[in-house]
């Protein structure tokens, strides 16, 4: 008779394993890496779930997964894969899936998204490289991107609306003891690299700042690509300690280009500054 339920998986630095786990508990089955796996062990489930990173556009480890589960002839086949990419982001994996599984898989393997995380000390050193000179392309960057522009504008323009005198700038324009001079602030930053501020001009202008905001209310906002959020929530720490309010209880953030709902959003997000 064949035991319920296998959860197996491919792990680099942690996050699929411990999806994973947590399903294997959730569903009381067992939980073994895919390289410990002979075809007998595997034959002896009735379901079958497999989990492994989106990785260079392929999940890790399906394709062996996949010939494992046909060869031991599992009844049921489920697959679960992981990645940095935010889980709204339809689109993109959809896309990612498409590249994985043929139209006929699609159809018959059950196969969800989870978002992972990074965690550069687990990385390959492969890995390493890429995100450093990934991290290096992006530097060369303005921290103000059209993103960050577009969303400046529309806030300002709620705040004007709201009754309120606004001036922008980008902070090579601006010092910090003439931004200490305006009662409210927003500061804009798009995520760079390993989800941090932009670090040759954003960084420095805020470091010299932060240690001035004790009362200040100031509005955050920027624009990521991938990840999910860090960057905003580590420098709403850093203002939080820095004794600053920040407007609406946290920043906010648009995936890539802002539509028109995120513009509405930043609007909003002026009103309610020049009202603090």
């Amino acid at each position: 008779m064949k035991q319920p339920i296998l959860v197996t998986y491919r792990s680099v630095t942690g996050f699929t394993q411990q999806y994973a786990q947590w399903i294997a508990e959730a569903l009381g089955g067992a939980c073994r890496p895919l390289a410990d796996l002979s075809k007998d062990d595997m034959a002896a489930y009735g379901t079958v779930i497999f989990g492994g990173r989106f990785h260079a556009g392929s999940v890790d480890g399906l394709k062996q997964a996949k010939a494992l589960a046909a060869a031991c002839q599992v009844p049921r086949f489920l697959v679960f894969a992981t990645g940095a990419t935010p889980a709204a982001a339809q689109d993109q994996i959809a896309a990612a899936w498409a590249a994985n599984l043929t139209p006929e898989e699609a159809a018959r393997i059950p196969h969800f998204y989870f978002p992972g995380g990074l965690r550069y000390e687990a990385m390959p050193l492969g890995d390493k490289l890429m995100m450093k000179a990934f991290s290096a392309m992006l530097r060369r960057k303005k921290n103000k991107t059209p993103d960050e522009q577009a969303m400046a504008e529309a806030i300002a323009k709620g705040a004007r609306e709201a009754g309120a005198q606004v001036d922008v700038f980008s902070v090579d324009q601006v010092g910090v003891d003439q931004v200490l001079e305006y009662d409210q602030l927003a500061l804009g930053c798009p995520a760079m690299g390993a989800e941090v501020l932009e670090e040759s001009e954003f960084e420095p202008f805020f470091s010299q700042l932060e240690g001035r905001l004790s009362g200040k209310s100031v509005a955050l906002f920027g624009s990521y690509g991938w990840g999910d959020g860090q960057w905003m929530r580590d420098w709403e720490e850093r203002m939080d300690r820095a004794g600053g309010t920040v407007c609406q209880g946290e920043g906010l953030i648009l995936h890539e280009t802002p539509d028109e709902s995120g513009l509405d959003r930043c609007r909003a997000l002026g009103a309610t500054l020049a009202a603090s």
